[in-house]
């Protein structure tokens, strides 16, 4: 077994001479040799939080400023459809996307953004339920009809 001297004839082994370095004294030594995996850590973690918390921002402003406010109230009307027709969106939010001119119950005609569930098997002709509130139109339930 290797050994080294220490304060003349006082002899220790290899392994008390690394035991020495573990002294209450000394534990700094340790932890400042694993201070920057634990600072890599921290900012690994940071990154993705931050990443994260941009995404659902984004997110949220795309869903926002995309997709019009829901008109909840108002009054039922039923107006003749016109046309259907289709404007282009992102392909993220699904291509194109229907829209139907309709003659209102005043005789105004005008444009409603729907979605192709609303739409389906919608022709000229046809009946359509709208919700008003306001200047504000949107499809209602149960969309198009054959009976007006």
């Amino acid at each position: 077994m290797l050994s080294f001297g220490f304060c003349g004839s006082a002899r220790l082994s290899a392994l008390t001479a690394f035991r020495v370095l573990r002294t209450p004294g000394s534990s700094n030594i340790i932890s400042e040799m694993t201070d920057p995996f634990r600072t890599v850590a921290l900012r690994s973690r940071v990154v993705k939080i931050a990443t994260l918390a941009l995404l659902a921002t984004f997110v949220s402003a795309i869903a926002y400023f995309q997709f019009g406010s829901l008109v909840t109230e108002g009054h039922n009307v039923r107006a003749q459809v016109l046309n259907v027709g289709t404007y282009p969106v992102a392909d993220v939010a699904g291509g194109n996307l229907p829209i139907v001119t309709v003659r209102l119950p005043d005789g105004s005609i005008r444009n409603v953004r729907a979605t192709w569930a609303d739409v389906n098997g919608c022709i000229s002709g046809r009946w359509i339920s709208l919700v008003q509130q306001g200047s504000a139109l949107q499809v209602g339930q149960p969309g198009c009809s054959t009976a007006s």
